[in-house]
């Protein structure tokens, strides 16, 4: 006996990394069902779920069981465990996009980055309307050190950006561009689309607990009109440009790491927040007992 199975993958299992800051001010998560991806219906044999205990290795599983055996474990963070499971499901469910997105989350946690490009990839031809896959084909060309094709996806999750059929885009503020992680911290990188108010952020650097998913600390490139008005009426930067600078958070405590006279790239302020983040590193300068507009929300949660 055959049957229709609609795969539905819930919020727990969608690992995603489109955390989204409101206003800078804190961290919330956004992890919706992976719509068209996790509805993906497919028709397999009626489903056998077996328990654990009876599970004696991936293969005597069928693709269904292994699927939902596989995504229980992600949601667990036992991603190697998951890794064979999901990829028997793809062996037999070809082209199936939901699986397609666990094998790029599960591959990327494992460093296996070339492999979460390739899955990335598919999952893009699978689901070519789905704009979330830019983010993540950005993050696996960092990994991988393809800056030149990292560029051409961001340039190209702009240009998508911009068209009236991707509304839910459109309400979008950022954009996860990476995930890393250094002296043990997990860090996820975010760019603001179009940075606005008086004191825009560009890049947000979040600071994660693995255990818990909760944000402790996190490092932004912003600009201050405040200050950037007084540099200009004192002569040190020129009528129409900005004072930049990088300052981390936690809690109610502040630190300033750096200034720059005018907007630096991307990857100088990764290679300035991979510093700051060293057992060494001092500040600029440093407070506590302030409060700020867009200081960390301590327990913010925030979905790898």
């Amino acid at each position: 006996m055959k049957t229709v199975l609609t795969w539905t993958l819930s919020s727990l299992f969608i690992l995603t990394c489109r955390s989204e800051l409101n206003g800078g001010d804190s961290v919330s998560t956004d992890t919706p069902e992976l719509e068209a991806a996790g509805t993906e219906a497919v028709e397999a044999q009626e489903p056998i779920l077996p328990t654990t205990a009876t599970v004696t290795s991936p293969s005597a599983l069928a693709p269904e069981a292994a699927f939902k055996r596989g995504t229980e474990l992600m949601a667990k963070r036992q991603f190697a465990a998951a890794l064979p499971l999901l990829e028997q499901t793809a062996a037999a469910l070809p082209g199936t996009a939901s699986v397609l997105w666990n094998l790029g989350l599960v591959s990327a946690e494992l460093s296996q980055n070339d492999k979460a490009l390739g899955y990335w990839q598919r999952y893009g031809v699978a689901q070519p309307s789905d704009w979330r896959a830019l983010p993540k084909l950005i993050q696996a060309h960092q990994a991988l050190g393809d800056v030149s094709a990292r560029d051409r996806q961001i340039e190209a999750l702009y240009d998508l950006r911009a068209r009236p059929d991707y509304p839910d885009l459109q309400k979008s503020d950022r954009f996860c561009r990476e995930q890393f992680s250094v002296s043990g911290l997990k860090v996820f990188a975010f760019e603001f689309f179009e940075p606005r108010s008086s004191s825009p952020v560009f890049y947000r650097f979040s600071i994660v607990d693995t255990a818990s998913g909760k944000e402790t600390s996190f490092t932004s490139l912003g600009s201050d009109d405040t200050t950037t008005n007084i540099e200009r009426e004192l002569g040190d930067v020129a009528p129409g440009a900005r004072v930049y600078h990088l300052d981390h958070y936690a809690g109610k405590g502040h630190q300033t790491l750096a200034f720059y006279e005018e907007k630096p790239t991307y990857d100088l302020v990764r290679a300035a927040v991979l510093g700051s983040l060293q057992p060494l590193a001092r500040p600029l300068s440093s407070s506590s007992g302030g409060t700020r507009d867009h200081s960390a929300a301590s327990g913010s949660e925030v979905s790898p």
